[in-house]
């Protein structure tokens, strides 16, 4: 049976264990000989009452298959000598740019992940830590610069921690991504805050103030049409109450005339409020339309 030489690590994933590292080996296959996966019983040296050393069963793990040349980590028991602080954690999102393309307002985030680990080594020798981070769908990391090991689902750092000491590991993740809104879908205030927002350049928010006048235009509009709506309503009210006054005074009197009148000068006051009604749906209209027009093809950049 040929000898393979190991390294002695901890190894902490979070998802694993919350607070511990688990005890492990890097071990490594400098043989001729392919290692097939299946369990491993691991047996360490300890220190007797009487001051000799022996082997003595430590626990449990299972191994991948090793190629000649490569080496794997193995996972055996949970190491009560070092404690891991996980719990300090943090997600920010900066708005980088903005462009407009077919009228679609596009905007540029960075989205940055950050995670701090904190290991205290209780024991009397130096440990070394190794410390597995999941890895964030379309995330890059960015500090440290290079971890030990990369796989399809974490990183792999090494934090060597001296005895009955404390040390930290802090893994910066980040990724750009792109938001889109339709202009002429937002309101007034929402196209104020973009037109003031020191992220989007500025010729941008030129062109976004540009929408939001005619979207002022289209809001003013829209209050005179409702006023005059409110108008035509009161008219049509009071020449229902005139035509009932008409029926009840008697044929002939001043009060019947009176009232016959009033209800001509109100037919007169509702046509004219009518055509102001089309009119200003007419001009709605035009606006929404100019709006659309102007978006259209409206591309900033």
């Amino acid at each position: 049976t040929d000898k393979l030489p190991f390294d002695r690590v901890s190894i902490y994933n979070e998802a694993v264990l919350p607070r511990n590292p688990l005890h492990g080996v890097r071990l490594k296959n400098e043989s001729k000989n392919y290692l097939l996966a299946g369990p491993v019983a691991v047996m360490d040296m300890v220190k007797g009452a009487d001051g000799q050393m022996s082997q003595s069963y430590a626990g449990d793990a299972s191994i991948d298959d090793v190629p000649p040349g490569q080496d794997r980590l193995l996972s055996y028991a949970v190491d009560q000598d070092a404690l891991v602080d996980a719990s300090k954690h943090d997600g920010k999102n900066s708005l980088m740019t903005g462009v407009i393309v077919n009228g679609v307002l596009r905007l540029k985030y960075l989205d940055q992940a950050s995670q701090h680990y904190e290991v205290q080594n209780k024991s009397d020798l130096p440990k070394d830590v190794i410390i597995e981070h999941p890895r964030a769908a379309d995330y890059e990391l960015t500090d440290p610069a290079k971890p030990l090991e990369k796989t399809d689902k974490l990183y792999r750092f090494e934090l060597t921690v001296a005895p009955k000491g404390t040390g930290t590991l802090d893994v910066v993740e980040q990724r750009t991504r792109w938001e889109e809104l339709a202009i002429v879908n937002l309101d007034i205030t929402g196209l104020d805050y973009w037109t003031k927002n020191a992220g989007i350049p500025q010729k941008v928010q030129q062109a976004i103030a540009a929408a939001g006048d005619i979207q002022r235009k289209i809001a003013d509009l829209n209050r005179q049409k409702q006023t005059a709506d409110a108008d035509r309503a009161s008219i049509q009210q009071d020449e229902d109450d005139l035509r009932k006054n008409i029926g009840a005074f008697p044929s002939g009197t001043k009060s019947r005339t009176d009232a016959v009148n009033a209800l001509s000068d109100k037919e007169t006051e509702l046509t004219d409020t009518t055509k102001k009604i089309k009119d200003l749906q007419a001009a709605i209209e035009k606006a929404h339309m100019d709006l659309e027009s102007y978006l259209a093809t409206l591309n900033v950049g």
